[in-house]
């Protein structure tokens, strides 16, 4: 899997982190 895609996973995560709080 490129990097690429591994950072916007992790951005998605902190995206929804933020959401829920």
């Amino acid at each position: 899997m490129p990097r690429s895609h591994q950072l916007l996973k992790e951005l998605w995560q902190y995206l929804g982190q933020i959401g829920k709080n």
